[in-house]
């Protein structure tokens, strides 16, 4: 007996590029190991998507860890987020979706940057999403999600070699609300991840398995409310 497959809800396959960090490539906190697919937000929107009937999807999973938005780590080769967007676009695509999700590192304290620093590099990104887009005639949507809140939590945490947690969720909350600015006059989607999942006590700046969950949810909801999975 052949069993009938789901039909998928989309008229062609779609592309999902998630491009991000350390908080995409999935750094467990506690283990200082790496998350399963599962278990790492990208897996969650995967299976939420085909739990829903969208088979047909081609999910690109890009996170690196230490990767800024668009600025180089005179102590880490390779980090440059803006970079290797650029060079992905032009070498695989096209995309139907483009999930950004990048801004922590940028708060390192030896790069010693400002709210309006960190900003400023995301407008670079978006222009160049923005003509992305453009070159597709607009079928192509953009999703930016927000740092989390680094350094919400009174505690201490291994991570203290990197970030200053004496300013850090002070920064970390600007960085947040100026993100939201930039996206919306872009025309993007934004996901503001400090509203759906808090960082784990363990470090104070990556997510813990329910943190990865939550912000697969909010995604997935977000593709659902405006992309063309209806």
């Amino acid at each position: 007996m052949v069993k009938n497959s789901v039909k998928s809800k989309t008229d062609k396959q779609q592309r999902i590029l998630c491009f991000g960090d350390s908080l995409t490539w999935g750094f467990a906190p506690v283990t200082q190991t790496r998350y399963t697919y599962q278990e790492r937000w990208v897996g969650v929107l995967d299976s939420l998507l085909r739990s829903d009937g969208y088979e047909d999807i081609e999910i690109i999973e890009d996170g690196l860890n230490d990767r800024t938005i668009a600025r180089d780590d005179p102590g880490l080769p390779g980090k440059n987020g803006l970079e290797a967007l650029c060079v992905r676009l032009e070498n695989d695509e096209p995309y139907d979706v483009i999930i950004v999700f990048l801004g922590a590192n940028n708060m390192k304290k030896y790069f010693s940057l400002t709210c309006g620093d960190i900003a400023r590099e995301m407008t670079q990104m978006l222009n160049v999403l923005s003509r992305y887009r453009d070159k597709y005639a607009n079928n192509v949507d953009i999703i930016v999600i927000s740092p989390p809140l680094l350094g919400e939590h009174q505690v201490s945490s291994y991570m203290d070699e990197w970030f200053d947690f004496s300013e850090l969720s002070l920064l970390a909350r600007e960085v947040i609300e100026e993100f939201g600015n930039c996206v919306s006059s872009y025309g993007c989607s934004f996901v503001d991840v400090s509203c759906v999942a808090s960082v784990s006590k363990a470090d104070n700046i990556h997510f813990d398995v329910e943190g990865h969950k939550a912000l697969g949810n909010a995604v997935y909801k977000k593709l659902i409310e405006r992309m063309r999975f209806h």
